[in-house]
């Protein structure tokens, strides 16, 4: 058997996780409807990463491979700059 095996190769596959805290007094009224499609959007393109606007917490949760948040981090910043 191949000594590889174990725990590099998790590591390799696990998921990261950013959250972009925005102070629930910031979320405009309605602003769900046209952002929750753009972020699915953006996610789709970044290698289907998850991303979900949390208005209760006052967050937008990014959820997949290291790389792929940080190539979304700039259209993530565009959303965010469009919508609030």
């Amino acid at each position: 058997g191949s000594s590889v095996r174990g725990p590099r190769r998790l590591s390799a596959m696990a998921d990261d996780e950013l959250l972009v805290n925005i102070d629930k007094a910031f979320w405009p009224k309605g602003v769900l409807r046209g952002l929750t499609p753009a972020l699915r959007d953006l996610g789709d393109k970044h290698g289907n990463l998850v991303i979900a606007a949390q208005p209760a917490k006052g967050t937008i949760l990014v959820k997949g491979a290291p790389d792929m948040i940080e190539a979304a981090k700039p259209g993530l910043l565009a959303l965010i700059e469009e919508h609030f």
